[in-house]
């Protein structure tokens, strides 16, 4: 009986020792887990930032919040191109064995301030490429006159000669040849030598200032006509662009050509939306294939938006890309009130491009139609503009047409330009030889000047036969004896 007393009072001893062991292991298991817990929180924007980086990207200065189970960060970078700050829904899943290798996956990503200007300046070997082979006007200004500018500027600037003068001689100037003028009649009066020399003193000093402002004027209007016989020149220049433009015109309007409309009429507005769609996808593109499973993609408060496989981008206020995905690739359609273009973007860009243009045929619209593909550096236009029978033939006689119509308005024009021009200068060469006139008067003791009373301001020019009846009139009053 003792024995079995003692041997049941070891079996005792033992089951106290083992529940005591595994208290003590439960125990340090829900020491570890709370440690666990503390320090995932204390260290959690850490934790995350290490899970939430890839090859290519990371969330700059994260902050988590479990409870939103959020982040918010001060830049988040792709591919080294900064996206700004923002905010990312996370979702956290389990993998491995048992489930206990965490994973996180972004379920939507919401950019705040993304430098759209920077991202579009940004260098693209292929999406530059594919614009480089566009023939897209230049946005270079060339600071050249045609003739037309010329012409009205030189026949203003004449004008304005004319005006000024008319003005100098009914102005001071004229004022003071009265005063000449009564100076010389009193010279003429004299018989005492003394008092003539002291009136061509006076007369001297009286005329001096005269001559200096005429000869002033002179210079005035020798620089002005000449600076405008000097560029006169340029209308010979306006006349061969002219001539060439109609040349290329006339080119353009061939079945084979036409399609050069399309960037010659429109480039300025398709260059800029297809390449700032193009840079735009290719940032959502970059962001769909981290490793980080993010579906949805908002920037600047909906400026784009994807979702799933689809979205739009919003060019400017009025501009709106629609985009969807498929297998890799991303489809942008873009429709304008005269264009529309449909693109492909991915191993390769595929450009679809329709213009409707009203002005090639009379009284028809003509839809121009190009493909343009850029595949591996290699890069084809495809001319699907489709035309009938009827509208080929009616081409035809619009640039036979054009060809002599246009050419006879050209030369039209310029021997007007020219004519214009020609009757202003003579007009203030007319006034300058007065002036010539009026100096050499001045400048003798016996010549009385007379100035026609011209009202400021108004048209001085009159007829040679006119001034000659005037001078014949003013015949008796000229001379001082």
């Amino acid at each position: 009986m003792s024995n079995r007393k003692s041997v049941r009072m070891t079996y005792i001893k033992i089951d106290r020792r083992l529940d005591m062991k595994f208290l003590k292991f439960l125990l340090v298991l829900v020491l570890l887990t709370l440690l666990t817990l503390l320090g995932g929180v204390i260290f959690s924007n850490k934790i995350i930032y290490s899970m939430t980086r890839t090859k290519n990207s990371e969330f700059r200065n994260l902050k988590y919040s479990i409870i939103e189970s959020e982040i918010s960060f001060e830049n988040f970078v792709v591919n080294g191109k900064s996206l700004g700050r923002g905010k990312a829904k996370l979702d956290f899943i389990r993998e491995g064995f048992l489930g206990l290798s965490p994973k996180v996956k972004v379920a939507s990503l919401k950019l705040d301030k993304v430098d759209f200007k920077a991202l579009y300046s940004r260098p693209d070997e292929k999406i530059d490429s594919f614009m480089g082979k566009l023939d897209t006007p230049s946005d270079e200004e060339i600071l050249k006159k045609t003739s037309e500018e010329f012409a009205g500027e030189s026949s203003k600037s004449l004008e304005m000669l004319k005006e000024n003068m008319d003005k100098f001689l009914n102005g001071d100037v004229k004022n003071q040849i009265t005063a000449i003028n009564k100076i010389k009649t009193d010279y003429g009066s004299l018989s005492d030598l003394t008092e003539k020399a002291q009136k061509v003193v006076e007369l001297d000093k009286v005329v001096k200032p005269v001559i200096v402002l005429i000869n002033s004027e002179r210079e005035n209007v020798d620089k002005a006509v000449s600076k405008i016989e000097i560029e006169r020149s340029m209308m010979f220049s306006g006349i061969s662009e002219s001539l060439t433009k109609l040349e290329k015109q006339l080119s353009l309007n061939d079945v084979n050509n036409m399609n050069s409309y399309i960037f010659l009429d429109k480039g300025k507005e398709i260059a800029p939306v297809l390449a700032k769609s193009l840079k735009t996808v290719n940032i959502i593109r970059e962001i769909k294939a981290l490793p980080l499973g993010i579906s949805e993609i908002d920037m600047n408060d909906g400026a784009v938006k994807f979702s799933g496989s689809s979205g739009e981008i919003l060019i400017d206020e009025s501009l709106r890309i629609s985009v969807k995905e498929n297998d890799g690739v991303y489809e942008l359609d873009y429709k304008g009130s005269e264009i529309a273009v449909m693109t492909s973007y991915g191993e390769k860009i595929n450009s679809v491009i329709e213009y409707i243009k009203g002005d090639i045929l009379d009284g028809k619209k003509v839809k121009l139609v190009s493909e343009f593909v850029f595949d591996k550096g290699n890069f084809q236009e495809i001319n699907k503009t489709a035309l009938s029978e009827e509208e080929k033939v009616q081409l035809a006689e619009r640039i036979s047409n054009l060809r002599e119509t246009r050419y006879k308005e050209i030369m039209t024009k310029y021997e007007e330009q020219t004519k214009n021009i020609e009757v202003l200068i003579a007009d203030v060469e007319e006034r300058k030889s007065k002036l010539d006139k009026i100096q050499k008067e001045l400048l003798s003791l016996t010549s009385i000047t007379v100035l026609d009373n011209v009202p400021e301001g108004t048209d001085t020019s009159t007829s040679p036969s006119q001034n000659n009846q005037d001078r014949e009139s003013q015949e008796g009053e000229s001379e001082v004896r």
